[in-house]
């Protein structure tokens, strides 16, 4: 007796839709309250960043972190830094303007709110 023939194969799964970034893709900067320097967030489409904290006040430059993180979502709606950044609260708010609210991490006092922008693609 000749073998059944196996049965169809199941179509593939669709591939899962990329969820969206919590924060768009693009390089986002802004000025640390207490120095001369850059405070900068590199967004890319996957959800991870690139957080560069520069002092510029002497030259050359000085950078004080720079660290690969992921965007996940926190509580309230806000968006987290995974792993924590030394420089910066773990945790931001998104400005109405499509900004970035960040606070820095002060070791005497509560931290300063810096707004990150977005800055136009070239």
């Amino acid at each position: 007796p000749t073998a059944a023939p196996p049965p169809p194969a199941a179509p593939p799964e669709p591939p899962a839709p990329p969820a969206r970034p919590l924060v768009a893709p693009g390089i986002y900067n802004g000025r640390p309250p207490r120095h001369v320097g850059l405070l900068q967030l590199k967004v890319r489409e996957d959800g991870t960043a690139t957080l560069l904290h520069v002092v510029s006040q002497h030259l050359p430059p000085v950078e004080l972190e720079r660290r690969e993180v992921r965007l996940e979502p926190g509580p309230e709606g806000r968006v987290c830094l995974s792993p924590e950044p030394e420089a910066l609260e773990p945790c931001l708010t998104l400005a109405p303007d499509g900004g970035l609210n960040v606070r820095t991490r002060e070791e005497d006092a509560e931290g300063l709110p810096v707004l990150l922008r977005r800055e136009p693609s070239p």
